[in-house]
């Protein structure tokens, strides 16, 4: 439930207009939850920031958007947990969709 809802409120936090998409499917033995915004989108630093294995939570936002990254910080240690993955695709201005792979035999 936590993980679902850090990824549906990164998606609403930064969609002004457009559709969050989210959609959940097996593949095998892995579970991969999606959710595809067209939102602000992410540029190719801040995804490597947010993967980074030192990420650190900013209160700056060059967008001016509400967010500082927490939700992410949280989505990566839950990962963690349970041995999940985490794929993030996004371009500035056009959207972002964050797949997240769990395995249900874990």
């Amino acid at each position: 439930k936590i993980l679902v809802y850090n990824l549906l409120t990164n998606a609403m936090n930064f969609t002004n207009k457009g559709i969050i998409e989210v959609s959940g499917k097996m593949e095998g033995e892995v579970f991969i939850i999606k959710v595809k915004d067209e939102g602000i989108g992410m540029t190719q630093e801040q995804i490597a920031n947010i993967m980074a294995d030192h990420f650190i939570v900013s209160s700056a936002n060059l967008d001016n958007k509400k967010g500082n990254g927490l939700g992410y910080l949280i989505i990566k240690d839950l990962l963690k947990m349970i041995d999940g993955t985490i794929l993030i695709e996004s371009e500035k201005n056009k959207g972002t969709t964050v797949s997240v792979k769990i395995s249900i035999f874990n």
